[in-house]
């Protein structure tokens, strides 16, 4: 755990524009130690591959089970990047090292994963239900359903006519939506878990603590979240149009893949970067926040 660094007492709540000015903090972090930043974040990305790779060659009685503890240690990572940028912001030089630096504190970490899994458990439960009671509310055959879904392994190409004969467009359109308003609600409820890692590392916050606070604090900011997803929306806009503009113009898969690659290894140390920027600002940054009512 960094010393001295950060130790929250309570939340403030941001002017809207600050969720702009996070984002130009990050740029502005990033920028100092590039490199360093860019490593440790291709380290972490090998390291995920290299750990979905094994699981998908061992049996699924190992392999699943692999997929659940990375599942649980992915706050520890989220961790050692909101530490490595707090590293950055007091100049301190980063290596690869820092990838690591979450694991001080794993205990309450892990435990901040087990929350987001079981989460991520219960929306899966939820669409499954929910898709069952549109299949069964439509009388759809289960048997057709099969034979249906079984053509569509065979021929993928041909997956839209294959679902639309055998459950109508209006059943689809249905299951569509409802997908995406679970997928929605998830992702928001995970999001507001933002903050927990690093109230755990930087702040010296119990698991549970910082679960509770991370939730208060985002809903309390809001408008300044509203505007930092609107930035960030903007911006995955922009790298995609933009790749697609490559290819186009040069014709090369290859070449948009490597800069796509190129992009996304620089761009997520920038994304956890923000987020350390709004923990400072929303636990520390006194200054530029309003007080509460």
């Amino acid at each position: 755990m960094i010393d001295d660094i950060y130790i929250p007492n309570d939340y403030r709540v941001s002017h809207a524009a600050n969720g702009f000015r996070w984002w130009r903090e990050a740029f502005a972090l990033f920028a100092r130690q590039a490199g360093s930043f860019f490593l440790i974040s291709m380290a972490y990305w090998l390291l995920s591959f290299f750990a979905v790779l094994v699981c998908s060659l061992v049996p699924n009685v190992i392999g699943v089970p692999l997929r659940i503890v990375l599942a649980v240690m992915s706050p520890v990572f989220a961790a050692s990047f909101a530490m490595a940028a707090a590293r950055a912001d007091r100049d301190d030089q980063l290596d690869i090292s820092t990838l690591f630096a979450g694991c001080a504190s794993w205990r309450p970490l892990v435990h901040i994963g087990m929350i987001q899994f079981f989460l991520q458990l219960l929306a899966l439960l939820i669409f499954v239900l929910g898709t069952g009671a549109l299949l069964a509310g439509a009388n759809v055959d289960v048997n057709a359903l099969n034979q249906s879904l079984t053509a569509v392994t065979a021929q993928p190409e041909r997956m839209a006519d294959i679902l639309q004969q055998s459950l109508g467009e209006t059943l689809i359109v249905q299951c569509i939506w409802w997908a995406c308003s679970v997928a929605l609600v998830t992702a928001f409820v995970l999001f507001l878990l933002t903050l927990a890692p690093s109230l755990v590392v930087l702040g010296g916050t119990k698991a549970m603590d910082a679960v509770w606070l991370s939730v208060r604090a985002v809903l309390a900011n809001w408008r300044a979240f509203t505007a930092y997803g609107l930035f960030s929306f903007a911006l995955t806009l922009v790298c995609i149009v933009g790749m697609g503009m490559i290819e186009v113009l040069t014709g090369s898969d290859l070449l948009m893949m490597c800069i796509a690659v190129l992009v996304f290894m620089g761009g997520y140390p920038i994304v956890t970067t923000s987020q350390y920027c709004a923990y400072k600002d929303i636990f520390a940054d006194r200054e530029s926040a309003m007080p509460l009512d």
